[in-house]
């Protein structure tokens, strides 16, 4: 009798194992895990900021993401129809230049799983408004195998992502951003003949509008008696070659009329010997014209 009865306890308590391991979640609301048997990118990813690589694109918004794209749960967004999700290589301490071409922001969250079964927790949830920006990532300690980052476009009141078949979000990874040379306090580009910023003039009123649109900080302005002119920072590390058409995009997407408007570099011109006798030839150092 006593053996009958272990017997039965023993196989229903086995049978109860069985069920909770063929459970996905304890919350029936969760969709299954990630299994890594998809269609999802992995991000480009650079030693330096220095080295632009080329870009992961993620275009025709207005659509759901082509391929195998695993089921995820709602974390920072409601809305999540014309979202992105690629994968994060190690190292996982990375630094994520996202590029936003149209205007508006995107959520961008972090989430982590491990490919076995295990639903994917969210590590991070962050709002990205500038035409680009540098988010840095940092998940070593997460715990997960897998990492996966979402980016959520998100419509505003004036703009609705996708509507243009030239709405875009561009992503890289870089391990490091490093530190610019400076000219004056300002940074100077990787490639050391601009100032990492863009020059914006344009009819009165239109200048200030597309540096609104950009989301970028105005560092110099005038509003002159023919039109504006500005300046806005970009991060170091936002590679100004990839940004001036995305920003011409975003600001022809922002504003009804663009005639006149310009984004221009601003360059640094060279200084020959003669003029400015401290001139080292073994030394690419350049200054600007203000200085002579």
């Amino acid at each position: 009798m006593h053996t009958a009865l272990s017997f039965k306890r023993l196989l229903h308590l086995s049978i109860l194992l069985l069920v909770m391991l063929s459970w996905p979640a304890c919350d029936p609301d969760m969709p299954p895990a990630p299994t890594c048997d998809d269609d999802i990118p992995t991000a480009p990813i650079t030693s330096n900021s220095c080295d632009s690589g080329p870009l992961l694109d993620f275009n025709n918004l207005s659509d759901p993401q082509a391929g195998v794209i695993p089921l995820l749960a709602n974390f920072c967004a409601t809305d999540y129809s014309r979202s992105r999700v690629f994968r994060m290589p190690e190292p996982l301490d990375l630094n994520l230049i996202i590029y936003v071409n149209y205007p508006g922001g995107v959520l961008v969250e972090v989430l982590g799983s491990n490919c076995e079964g295990n639903l994917p927790f969210l590590i991070e949830c962050i709002t990205v408004e500038d035409v680009a920006e540098i988010v840095e990532l940092n998940v070593e300690a997460s715990g997960a195998d897998d990492i996966l980052v979402r980016v959520v476009p998100q419509q505003t009141t004036e703009y609705d992502p996708g509507i243009n078949p030239q709405d875009e979000i561009s992503v890289l990874l870089v391990e490091d951003i490093g530190n610019p040379q400076t000219f004056n306090d300002i940074p100077v580009s990787c490639s050391g003949d601009r100032l990492q910023r863009l020059i914006i003039s344009g009819p009165g009123g239109v200048g200030i509008d597309a540096a609104n649109a950009l989301g970028l900080p105005i560092s110099e302005s005038c509003n002159c008696s023919n039109g504006d002119l500005l300046t806005v920072d970009v991060p170091y590390g936002v590679d100004l070659l990839t940004l001036r058409p995305k920003a011409r995009v975003r600001t022809s997407q922002a504003l009804n009329d663009t005639t006149g408007l310009a984004l221009d570099f601003d360059f640094l011109p060279l200084i020959p010997p003669l003029v400015h006798p401290g001139y080292d030839p073994q030394d690419d150092t350049y200054i600007t014209s203000s200085e002579v």
